[in-house]
């Protein structure tokens, strides 16, 4: 039984027992095609495979977040909060210790008393809500005046992206160089490439390490990467792998 859909798919129902024709439809399995670059299984829309889709250096591939680049330049709050055995009294924010720091130390020892917040236990004992709160601010301060201070608290990270609006000056930029770092970009985690590109992948096959030996075979296992058996990789795991390993995959 097929049954026509929407944008070039079409549903074919696969009916079984010699009484298929009275079978209900929950009783058959649904075979889904689609006429275009689209799994119709999984609702998956597939772009154009062109060489400048599988380029990080381009900017059809390269993911948009960190261009291509696998890391991105952000605030390192470890480097923020260095010594995390200081409580929120002894400030165990750094930049909070001198200039116009002291003014948002002083708004987190506000927002503390406000909600209960212990300020004289070590930052890392404190109970992960309260760590969160330090850092990441109330939830949804900044989406209307209620969520603004002095109302809600801004956080660390509220303080960094004020910074960053006076970005301009010069001060502020040296500020901020102090506690920036490049870290995985959170969008592609290091793949460096687009969503849309690592939606087409391959299958390797753990049986090509027979070839190389049997003799070393058993070494060969332990230090290879990819001997998963019906793997599937995408070009960003294939330019991860070792030179052995992406040398094996080229001869299969």
């Amino acid at each position: 039984m097929i049954a026509k859909e929407p944008d070039g798919a079409e549903a074919a129902q696969r009916l079984q027992g010699s009484d298929a024709p009275t079978l209900r439809r929950s009783d058959a399995s649904t075979l889904r095609f689609s006429n275009r670059l689209h799994c119709a299984q999984c609702d998956i829309e597939y772009r154009e495979p062109t060489p400048s889709l599988f380029s990080f250096n381009h900017p059809v591939g390269a993911c948009p977040a960190c261009r291509g680049f696998g890391r991105v330049i952000s605030i390192d709050y470890d480097l923020a909060l260095p010594d995390r055995s200081r409580t929120l009294a002894e400030g165990v924010v750094r930049p909070w210790h001198t200039g116009h720091g002291v003014e948002s130390q002083q708004d987190l020892m506000r927002a503390c008393r406000r909600l209960g917040v212990p300020t004289n236990v070590p930052f890392r004992r404190m109970p992960k809500k309260w760590r969160d709160f330090v850092i990441e601010g109330e939830p949804g301060y900044g989406k209307d005046e209620e969520h603004e201070w002095p109302r809600a608290w801004y956080g660390v990270k509220g303080y960094f992206r004020w910074l960053e609006s006076k970005a301009y000056k010069m001060h502020v930029r040296v500020l901020l160089s102090r506690y920036r770092a490049y870290t995985t970009c959170p969008d592609c985690q290091g793949a460096r490439f687009q969503p849309e590109t690592l939606l087409y992948r391959f299958t390797i096959d753990d049986l090509r390490l027979t070839s190389l030996g049997s003799s070393r075979r058993d070494e060969i296992e332990v230090r290879a990467s990819i001997a998963n058996r019906k793997s599937q990789m995408t070009l960003a795991d294939f330019y991860a792998l070792p030179v052995r390993d992406a040398a094996v995959v080229m001869k299969s």
